[in-house]
């Protein structure tokens, strides 16, 4: 599972209200249309999607620290608190996709390397050093990033 589908799902189930404050009265009085309300979580939803979008770009794509987009966060207006939070959370979900395409790369490091030594030690007449060498590589690219803390 890649980094923008760990991403959707950090997104689907984060709280909306730590983010912003919802109130609960238009026009002096209590919402009462469900459409009304419906119609402001999918605004709310979209907010949240393009606020954690943005801080994620940030953070992945050009490369920002943390208290740089934090800061950048509260720029386009949010409190310090939801600011850190967003950052938080996708820091955790990066530090997790990461570890996941480590374990993926070194299982099939594994298996390229063993089946090309494998099917060496079969003699069937050919050495597959190119299996075993990619195998191998493969596999300790996933070690550091699955070891890795950062």
């Amino acid at each position: 599972m890649g980094i923008h589908m760990w991403l959707w799902i950090m997104m689907q189930s984060f709280p909306r209200y730590l983010i912003f404050k919802r109130s609960p009265f238009v026009r002096g009085g209590y919402l009462s249309n469900k459409n009304v309300m419906e119609n402001q979580d999918a605004s709310s939803q979209a907010a949240v999607n393009e606020i954690y979008n943005y801080a994620a770009n940030l953070l992945v794509n050009e490369k920002k620290s943390s208290k740089d987009v934090q800061t950048a966060l509260v720029g386009k207006g949010l409190s310090e608190s939801a600011a850190l939070t967003i950052v938080y959370n996708l820091e955790v979900e990066i530090k997790n996709a990461k570890k996941e395409a480590g374990k993926k790369d070194m299982l099939y490091g594994a298996l390229w390397c063993v089946g090309g030594a494998v099917a060496t030690v079969a003699n069937i007449g050919f050495i597959f050093w190119g299996a075993i060498l990619f195998g191998g590589i493969q596999f300790i690219k996933g070690a550091v990033n699955f070891f890795s803390e950062g």
